[in-house]
């Protein structure tokens, strides 16, 4: 079972509520009974205090006054009291209200010390509820006596009880009970009841925040929610679902120019194919004729190839379905090893190529896939640096990092566009006729590869020259002193531009 906001909040404060007041209605009854309690002592202290003023004793005996009977409270009657006196077993006397054989329950004398006064709840002798007061005391010395040195006290120690009925008492606790409990009841019935129109009131924002959020449809990822008029609270959930919203109207943007980009990637390719077939099957051809078009059908299905595996790689990076296998690798050697694959082609073009490398530079990362990424940034190199121009790699090492700088001239990017250049299928409206040849794949992939490696690839242009930075997290330097790398300026040279 789910709960709305609503219920939760009505269930527990009804609960809390419920149970301040339970809290409340007990602290009410106990403390009236403690007083009433109280009271009804006290009233049993002044009785007490009375009939002790009329005990009198000598030395080994006690008298009761016979003024001790005559005291309204202790007549037989319905609201009547009762009391009896002892000295050790024997009884001195008791109450007119009671029977010569009664005796009224409680501790004996023997167990209360002298001065000392004990209560106790006990049955009355005529079967009704009652409370009953124990005192032992000395009682004082009768005038008159013998004795003249002896003090003003006897030597018999005497058991006094006083006992009151409890009926009345207890009918006013349980009336008192019964109005305390239903005036919490009330109470709590009441504050449920502002409850209820305070949480419908204070959830009526969400209600309506719930309702603009289920209007929403597939196609409203442009439309925002209102903040205003919301509890600050809500505010910031409010916002984060606007931003949210951006970002999925940002992506499935991107993912249906990324659809098209697809189709009209491959259908250049395709279209080639499919026209050089065509052109080749309408007439016999001799061998070498039908040779050139097989050559150039494997060039576009190259590319074909190569821009399918691209988006494969890229989809199971974004997908985090690719597995990083992370050492230390010796930079310099496998720059070297990657740039002999196009040495021949800037060759061709005029392209003057320089590796500047230390002895030794070790780096930790993927062997396999920073030598993708190596590809591809030697190959926008070669295609994009002018004839004639030139390309430098250079490879340093910081305290926690080492980065390999690879420019070419050339550059025709304006510094808005160079923050374009890392999106997929991006490429400056003048380069579309390299459609099938560059897709605008290579530096979204570098750049995810690099990021899974934990490094990082930085893009930057100068005027006409044109700088990728791959940053790469440095090995250990060994123990042993490492080799002295050449010497080279602080900051890269920028070759001049061609003419």
């Amino acid at each position: 079972m789910t709960w709305s906001l609503r219920s939760k909040l009505l269930l527990g404060t009804t609960l809390a509520s419920v149970a301040v007041m339970s809290v409340l209605a007990v602290a009410i009854d106990q403390s009236v009974r403690l007083t009433l309690i109280r009271e009804f002592d006290g009233r049993l202290v002044s009785h007490a205090n009375a009939i002790t003023t009329l005990v009198k004793g000598k030395k080994d005996e006690v008298k009761l006054d016979a003024r001790a009977q005559a005291i309204p409270e202790f007549l037989p009657g319905a609201q009547q009291a009762f009391f009896e006196l002892r000295a050790g077993t024997d009884v001195i006397g008791r109450s007119a209200s009671m029977n010569d054989g009664d005796i009224l329950a409680g501790p004996s004398g023997d167990s209360i010390a002298e001065g000392e006064s004990h209560f106790d709840d006990i049955r009355l002798p005529d079967g009704r509820p009652g409370r009953v007061l124990t005192q032992r005391f000395v009682p004082v010395r009768e005038p008159g006596s013998d004795d003249k040195d002896a003090k003003k006290r006897s030597n018999v120690l005497a058991t006094l009880k006083v006992a009151r009925d409890t009926t009345e008492l207890a009918q006013i606790l349980a009336s008192v009970r019964w109005l305390t409990i239903a005036l919490c009841a009330a109470a709590t019935l009441l504050s449920g009841g502002v409850l209820v129109l305070l949480v419908n009131r204070t959830t009526r924002p969400v209600r309506k925040l719930a309702g603009d959020i289920g209007g929403l449809r597939a196609g409203d990822l442009a439309a925002r929610l209102d903040p205003r008029g919301l509890p600050a609270e809500l505010v910031p959930v409010v916002e984060r679902l606007n931003d949210l919203l951006a970002h999925l109207a940002v992506a499935f943007n991107r993912e249906r120019a990324f659809t098209a980009d697809v189709a009209h990637e491959l259908r250049t390719p395709l279209a080639g194919m499919l026209a050089t077939l065509e052109v080749c099957r309408s007439r016999p051809r001799d061998a070498a004729e039908y040779e050139a078009a097989v050559d150039m059908s494997l060039v576009m299905l190259g590319q074909t190839q190569s821009l399918v595996e691209n988006l494969l790689l890229l989809a199971r990076a974004e997908g985090g379905q690719l597995t990083i296998r992370t050492a230390e690798i010796e930079l310099p050697g496998l720059l070297r090893e990657c740039w002999t694959l196009f040495d021949a082609r800037a060759g061709q073009r005029a392209i003057q190529a320089t590796l500047d490398l230390p002895g030794e530079c070790r780096a930790v990362c993927d062997r396999g896939f920073l030598r993708i990424v190596l590809h591809n940034l030697f190959d926008n190199a070669v295609c994009y640096a002018n004839a004639g121009g030139r390309i430098l790699v250079t490879l340093t090492r910081h305290d926690d990092h080492a980065a390999i700088e690879i420019t070419n001239t050339g550059n025709i990017l304006t510094a808005e566009e160079t923050t374009h250049v890392l999106e997929r299928f991006w490429r400056k409206e003048s380069a579309r006729s390299d459609t099938g040849v560059h897709a605008g794949l290579g530096l979204s992939l570098c750049q995810r590869l690099m990021t899974l490696q934990g490094g990082d690839i930085r893009i930057e242009t100068r005027g006409d020259v044109f700088l990728a930075t791959i940053v790469l997290k440095a090995a250990p330097v060994a123990q042993t002193p490492p080799l002295t790398a050449p010497s080279r300026p602080a900051s890269l040279p920028v070759p001049p531009s061609p003419r």
